[in-house]
């Protein structure tokens, strides 16, 4: 049964603005309790947090993530990368119904006076607006995520991850039909009737209607769907890890989706030698320009696995794809995998692999391709004295296929043919040396009128690294 319309669903919810919100019981640690120096600890650190990530249903725009900082792989408190964001770069379509202001994040390492050591993802953006300017728009004001995750001394790992928003509303326009389903219903009942309700109040009953909707979101007519991110944290006897992701909304009219508000946290115990640091990526693909008015990117979404900054205790860490199409289609990945391994050993040594391996990918366009038994390795090798002895690049390519035919690569490491290349270890262009690492690409595919596929793709990437500090 449809409950009767409330009178913010007919004039338009106007935003609810409130004071700033503290909920949970959780007090974080704030920056301020940070340690002001850098201080080399037994811990291993990572932390990334980002305002907005703009994804086509068929690619990222490029920049994929708003406001991104990150802190790689590190042994040291009192660390600190900043960020802002701005809509500029997006195609000009998108930056009609995608306005965000005061927009930043930071990612961070610490140690307080009380010893207290963590790290802590935090993003905010004041002001955002998703529609177009005459209606249907959701606005919301004050986004804030945490994500900390910290070791107490004599209490061990714990977690404390944060949401809030200052206000929030939904303005339906002239698109609300007479009936409308009962979770918009209820929603626009939770803003309107918390209107004058403290702050807390006003978040937790926004969040109570979207966390009942479920993943699928609330549809709102004319505009598309917003749904709820999420919460997530473990801690454990050596590591503690938080995450937090606060909205997620669809904009129909462009086909795209708006992620808000994502931090995330890592803390582990460590030897006080070294952290590891790499990932390794199935595939990477370029897209050319396009109706949506600029360039399109694909950014290692062909599953990515890093590697922990504490080591795996030389056992390999595996995500496998049994079968993905990506792209609308166009990247068909079938009996794939990503993997990662890091090794201390007692005498001050250490070992890292990353791995990426490809049982078949096709490549779909007006001169298909389609690479098989793909393997691609980086692997770096430490010494006692903490010198980097050994960097060893790896890749074997069983058969690759262009319009259904085999051919044969060159020695010189690129292949071309009708419509596009192949380029390979052999050009010297797919290995690159790093500090203290090396990256790896297996096979770089150039598709010269690929249509929407357009560009390059990437297959096979791994990046290793051992680092000091």
């Amino acid at each position: 049964m449809i409950k009767g319309t409330s009178r913010i669903a007919r004039t338009g919810a106007t935003l609810v603005s409130m004071g700033m919100v503290a909920t949970g019981a959780t007090v974080l640690a704030s920056p301020a309790e940070a340690a002001p120096r850098k201080v080399a600890t037994d811990f291993a650190f990572s932390a990334s947090s980002w305002g907005s990530r703009v994804v086509n249903d068929i690619a990222e725009f490029a920049p994929a993530r708003l406001g991104y900082s990150n802190i790689a792989c590190t042994r040291m408190a009192g660390r600190k990368s900043v960020a802002g964001g701005m809509t500029d770069a997006l195609p000009e379509d998108a930056r009609k119904l995608i306005r965000l202001q005061a927009m930043s994040s930071a990612s961070e390492t610490y140690r307080t006076a009380a010893g207290v050591t963590g790290s802590r993802g935090v993003t905010t953006i004041g002001d955002i607006r998703l529609g177009p300017s005459e209606g249907p728009f959701v606005k919301i004001e004050g986004l804030r995520s945490v994500a900390d995750s910290f070791h107490t001394p004599g209490k061990g790992f714990g977690t404390a991850t944060d949401f809030t928003f200052e206000g929030i509303g939904i303005d339906v326009g002239d698109a609300l039909p007479e009936e409308i389903s009962e979770p918009l219903q209820d929603l626009l009942d939770a803003i309107s009737e918390n209107t004058r309700e403290p702050a807390n109040t006003l978040v937790s009953a926004v969040t109570g209607v979207l966390k009942q909707a479920g993943p699928g979101g609330i549809a709102i007519p004319g505009l598309g769907k917003i749904a709820l991110g999420h919460e997530r944290s473990k801690a454990r006897a050596g590591f503690a890890e938080s995450s937090t992701y606060a909205l997620k909304l669809h904009l129909d009219a462009i086909q795209t989706k708006v992620d808000l508000g994502r931090a995330w946290s890592r803390v582990a115990r460590n030897r006080p030698d070294q952290v590891f640091h790499g990932a390794a990526i199935l595939g990477r693909v370029n897209l050319a320009e396009t109706g949506q008015g600029g360039p399109l990117t694909l950014l290692g979404r062909i599953l990515m696995q890093g590697v922990r900054c504490e080591g795996t205790g030389g056992k390999f860490k595996a995500e496998r794809v049994g079968e993905s199409n990506i792209l609308g289609g166009l990247v068909k990945v079938t009996g794939a995998k990503s993997e990662s391994m890091g090794k201390h050993r007692k005498n001050g040594s250490a070992v890292t692999v990353l791995r990426s391996t490809i049982g078949s990918v096709q490549l779909l366009g007006p001169v298909p391709v389609e690479v098989r038994g793909l393997v691609s390795q980086a692997r770096v090798v430490q010494g006692p004295r903490g010198r980097i002895k050994r960097r060893v690049p790896t890749v074997r390519i069983a058969q690759v296929l262009v319009d259904g035919k085999e051919i044969t690569l060159h020695p010189s490491g690129v292949t071309e043919f009708d419509g596009g290349f192949i380029q390979t270890t052999g050009s010297g262009k797919n290995v690159k040396r790093l500090k203290r690492g090396i990256a790896v690409t297996g096979i770089r595919v150039g598709l010269s009128d690929a249509g929407p596929l357009g560009r390059i793709v990437e297959l096979g990437l791994a990046t290793a690294r051992i680092r000091r500090n």
